[in-house]
């Protein structure tokens, strides 16, 4: 009798906000490489992002585990690690943008090339949702519709793209200013403190 092995990804990332490219790319990850689960993993301080303190990270949090509630086998966590090595340990896909892919080649990050390489040794098998201006390798390249990764992103979607945004993120934003309007943000979490 044969025993599956359940495999387990990871897809980490900042998620600010959420958007229709990440669950398209959650959606794609979970189906083409057939995880038993898919934790969207979200670093207390993600490495080469700037401070990210609007929204709060525990509004961030809840915005996203109701953007992938419908899904059961996948699990919002987040971690104090900021290294990709290190937040992949013991999973069995590493799920990933074309922009991170480009990112962990960035000899900037590490000491030299062969830390560069060291660290990108210790990845698990990886997949990359790609974008047309990344080259990555066609074997690790994640199948998504091109209108997802190419026309969709956080940074538009905060920038004024708010229709980019998951539905949960959306409703959010609308009722706090969260991703559209700092100064309205700033009052509603004042309020939510009871400050």
């Amino acid at each position: 009798m044969l025993i599956e092995m359940s495999k387990i990804g990871i897809y980490p990332g900042s998620f600010n906000p959420p958007t229709f490219a990440h669950a398209a790319i959650a959606e794609a990850a979970l189906d083409s490489h057939g995880l038993s689960r898919l934790d969207i993993v979200v670093s207390e301080s993600a490495l080469g992002k700037d401070d990210v303190s609007h929204p709060r990270l525990s509004d961030r949090i809840r915005v996203l585990r109701s953007s992938f509630e419908r899904f059961d086998n996948i699990e919002v966590k987040v971690t104090e690690k900021q290294l990709l090595s290190d937040m992949s340990q013991g999973y069995d896909l590493l799920v990933l943008g074309g922009d991170k892919w480009a990112q962990i080649q960035e000899l900037r990050w590490y000491e030299d090339s062969q830390d560069r390489e060291r660290a990108l040794s210790m990845l698990p098998a990886i997949t990359i949702a790609a974008r047309s201006n990344i080259n990555i390798p066609e074997e690790l390249r994640l199948e998504v519709a091109q209108e997802y990764v190419q026309n969709i992103s956080s940074t538009a979607a905060r920038a004024g793209s708010h229709h980019m945004m998951t539905d949960a993120a959306l409703a959010f934003a609308k009722e706090t200013g969260a991703w559209v309007d700092t100064s309205r943000y700033e009052q509603w979490s004042r309020q939510d403190r009871g400050d």
